[in-house]
């Protein structure tokens, strides 16, 4: 684990990320896709069912490359959760998984953290097996969130 005293450095990365910048405003997501965002969102540790869980930002920028996490959060042992959500992952779906790859290497790298100290985690209201087994591969966390009723 890292030092205490990284929490201020981490605020003020986030404070800084923030502002300005070139890329803006959400991206082509639709209502279903959003509302699942803004769930986890509110309540992490009761949409993902993990204790310990708080929300760091929705739609956490990388400013200088435009990229946007959907969720970023906070686990109990203080590890960057990065969370990619999707509507239906089909048994071809790949951009997802590969979203979940390339913020853990862009989260560790940009709050200096081993990549082990950053997880990831692709949710949708429904995963295919292949999908699944793939993640597991790559240590991609997979969680299926029911549709509200």
């Amino acid at each position: 684990m890292y030092e205490e005293s990284a929490d201020s450095k981490d605020r003020k990365r986030i404070e800084n990320n923030n502002r300005g910048g070139q890329f803006g405003g959400q991206g082509g997501e639709g209502e279903v896709h959003r509302d699942l965002k803004e769930r986890i969102a509110a309540e992490p540790s009761n949409v993902l069912e993990e204790d310990g869980l708080h929300l760091i930002k929705i739609e956490f920028p990388f400013v200088c490359t435009g990229d946007r996490i959907d969720v970023l959060l906070r686990d109990k042992d203080r590890k960057f959760v990065a969370v990619e959500v999707e509507v239906e992952c089909d048994p071809y779906h790949l951009a997802g998984a590969l979203q979940c790859m390339k913020y853990r290497a862009m989260l560790a790298y940009y709050f200096e953290r081993p990549l082990a100290e950053v997880r990831r985690i692709l949710v949708a209201h429904n995963i295919a097996p292949k999908v699944k087994a793939r993640c597991d591969a790559f240590e991609i966390e997979t969680i299926m969130v029911a549709r509200p009723t």
